[in-house]
C-alpha cells in the first residue's frame, strides 16, 4: 500500500549519463586547476569560466561529442551534480566566450596546472620525448593564419591542420609542454624554440629534475646547430640527423662481421635480434652573421650503430617492390615497341621518362631506347654496384646521443619508444566538428587545443596512477568501462528529489581504487 501510494507521488524518472565523471573529477580537484583557472580568469556571467572549461574536459573523457552537441550531452549527463558545476546553459556561445577569456592566458594556466600535476603525482620529467603531431579541423577555416594544408600524420591530407609540439616524459608520457605552429610548418624548424622553452620549464619545476634533462627527438631532428645548442644549454639529446649521405657512410665504415658479431640484449615486438656498436662523433657548427662565418663549435658525442633483424626483411620487401615497379614498366613499354605511336623513338623515351617518374627504384637502372623509328629495342639491366650499396645498409640505422651513460640498449629503447606518444594521443586529439564561424580567431583554436591538452594531461595522470597499481587502460578501454554507468534521478510531486547510481563493475571499481574515487 506505502509503496504503491509512493509510485503514484512521482512525478518524473529520468536516466541520466554518469560515466567516468567521478574519476574525472578527482583528478582535476588534485590538479586544483578550478582555483588556477577562476584566479587567472576571473567569472563574468552565472557560471565560472572553470566549469565551462570542465564541461569540455570531461564530455572530451567521457563521451566525445562535437562542441555544438554538448549542452544537450550536459542536459542527459549528471555533469551538473557529480561535478559539483553551475546548472547553465553550457551551449556554443558560453563555451565561446570561454575560449576567448582564457586564450591570453593558457600558457599560464598550463604552466602552474602542471607543476602541481609534477608535485601531486611525483612526476619524473628528467627525459623528454619530443615531437610533433597534427590535429585536423573539418570545415574551411580561410581567417586562421594556423590551419592549413600540410603533412598529415593523421592519413587526412584532404583536410586542413595545424601542427602540434609535443613534449612528454618519457617514463609515462605524461604531457609537459606544447607550441602551436602552422599546418605545413616544417618538424626540424622547430627544435631550437622548443628547446628553449624546456630549459626555461625545467629550471621553473617545483621538483628539479634527478638527473641532467634528455630530449629523445623524432627522426631527421638533428643536425649539427642543433646538437650544438643542446650542448650549450646542458641537455643531453638522442635522435637521429637529416644527412642521410653522412649516416649511409658511417653505416658503411662499420664490417657487417663486426656489427652483427655485437648482439644486444633486447628485443623488439617480432621478438627478433638486434646488433650494435657504438664509435665516436663530433657534431660542428659554424656560427654565421650578416653572410660572414663567425665562431667555430664542435661538440663530442656517440653513434650508435644498429642491425635489427626484423628491419632488414622490411628493408628487402620495400627495395624488391620499387625494382618491381620500375621492371613492369619496362616490360610494359616493350610491348608495346614498334605499334602505333611508339613506332617513334622519341615519343617512346618520353614516355618512359614520364611513367618512371616518382619511381624511387628508377636510379637503380640503366636504360636506353635503341633503334630507330619502326624499329626500336628497349635494353635495361640493373647497376650492380648501387645495387649492393643500397643492400649493403638493409636494416642498420644510427641513433646519435650526448649523453654517455646512455647504453646501447637503452638509446635504442627510448628511441623507439617515442612512437607510443602518438599512439597514446590519438585517441584524444580529434576530429573536432565545429562550426567553422566558433574558430574564426586563432585565439580560440589556442585556446581550444589547451582544452584537448589538459584532457590528455588528465587522462595520462588516470592511466599513471593505474600502472602504479599494475593495472593497463588506454583512452578507449576508459571510455568503455564506464559507458554503462548511469544514475537514475526521481522527482516527486511535491519538489522532492533523490538519485540513486547504478551498481559498480568490477572494472569501474578497480579504476576508482586506484585514483582513491569515493564511489557515487
Amino acid at each position: 500500500m506505502y509503496s504503491k501510494k509512493l509510485f503514484q507521488n512521482i512525478q518524473e524518472v529520468t536516466t541520466k549519463f554518469v560515466g567516468p565523471l567521478p574519476v574525472i573529477k578527482t583528478v582535476w580537484d588534485m590538479l586544483g586547476a578550478k582555483n588556477i583557472i577562476d584566479r587567472v580568469c576571473p567569472t563574468e556571467g552565472d557560471a565560472p569560466i572553470s566549469d565551462s572549461v570542465f564541461v569540455m574536459v570531461a564530455n572530451r573523457l567521457s563521451s566525445p561529442e562535437p562542441l555544438s552537441n554538448i549542452e544537450q550531452w550536459v542536459e542527459n549527463s549528471a555533469f551538473v551534480s557529480v561535478m559539483d558545476a553551475a546548472d547553465a546553459a553550457y551551449n556554443d556561445d558560453r563555451l565561446g566566450r570561454t575560449l576567448d577569456a582564457i586564450g591570453p592566458d593558457v600558457k599560464s594556466v598550463w604552466t602552474q596546472i602542471l607543476f602541481k600535476a609534477v608535485t601531486a603525482f611525483k612526476l619524473e620529467v628528467d627525459s623528454v620525448f619530443y615531437d610533433l603531431t597534427s590535429i585536423y579541423f573539418e570545415g574551411d577555416y580561410k581567417q586562421s593564419l594556423l590551419i592549413s594544408h600540410g603533412y598529415s600524420r593523421d592519413g587526412k591530407p584532404d583536410k586542413k591542420q595545424i601542427n602540434l609540439a609535443l613534449n612528454c616524459s618519457q617514463k609515462d608520457f605524461i604531457p609537459l609542454w606544447y607550441k602551436l605552429f602552422k599546418g605545413n610548418t616544417n618538424d626540424q624548424t622547430t627544435v631550437l624554440d622548443n628547446m628553449a622553452q624546456l630549459d626555461k620549464l625545467t629550471k621553473e619545476l617545483p621538483s628539479k629534475p634527478g638527473k641532467t634533462l634528455t630530449v629523445i627527438g623524432d627522426r631527421l631532428m638533428l643536425n649539427d646547430e642543433i646538437a650544438v645548442s643542446y650542448g650549450h644549454l646542458g641537455i643531453k639529446f638522442i635522435g637521429t640527423i637529416d644527412d642521410c649521405k653522412a649516416q649511409q657512410e658511417l653505416i658503411r665504415f662499420i664490417p657487417d662481421e663486426i656489427l652483427k658479431s655485437s648482439p644486444l640484449n633486447y628485443k623488439g615486438r617480432a621478438k627478433d635480434s638486434y646488433y650494435g656498436v657504438t664509435i665516436p662523433h663530433v657534431f660542428s657548427h659554424h656560427e654565421t652573421a650578416n653572410g660572414k662565418e663567425g665562431k667555430h663549435f664542435i661538440l663530442e658525442s656517440a653513434a650508435h650503430v644498429f642491425f635489427s633483424e626484423s628491419k632488414d626483411r622490411q628493408d628487402k620487401k620495400s627495395f624488391d617492390k620499387k625494382i618491381k615497379k620500375v621492371e613492369e614498366v619496362f616490360k610494359f613499354v616493350a610491348n608495346k615497341l614498334n605499334k602505333r605511336k611508339y613506332r617513334s623513338k622519341d615519343y617512346t623515351a618520353y614516355q618512359l621518362k614520364t611513367k618512371l617518374q616518382g619511381k624511387s627504384g628508377r636510379f637503380f637502372f640503366e636504360y636506353e631506347v635503341l633503334g630507330v623509328d619502326g624499329a626500336l629495342f628497349l635494353s635495361w639491366r640493373p647497376k650492380e654496384e648501387k645495387v649492393e650499396q643500397a643492400k649493403a645498409l638493409f636494416g642498420k640505422y644510427v641513433i646519435y646521443t650526448n649523453d654517455p651513460s646512455q647504453t646501447l640498449e637503452m638509446a635504442l629503447k627510448g628511441y623507439k619508444d617515442k612512437d607510443k606518444v602518438e599512439k597514446s594521443f590519438s585517441g584524444l586529439k580529434g576530429p573536432f566538428k565545429v562550426r567553422p564561424i566558433f574558430l574564426q580567431k586563432d585565439e580560440r583554436i589556442e585556446a581550444l587545443v589547451f582544452v584537448i591538452l589538459l584532457s590528455y594531461l588528465i587522462f595520462s595522470l588516470i592511466r599513471l596512477s593505474c600502472k602504479r597499481h599494475n593495472l593497463k587502460i588506454t583512452e578507449k578501454s576508459f571510455i568503455r568501462i564506464f559507458s554503462s554507468l548511469n544514475s537514475v534521478e526521481i522527482r516527486m510531486k511535491d519538489g522532492a528529489a533523490f538519485a540513486q547510481v547504478g551498481m559498480l563493475t568490477k572494472k569501474q571499481k578497480d579504476i576508482m581504487f586506484c585514483l582513491k574515487v569515493q564511489p557515487p
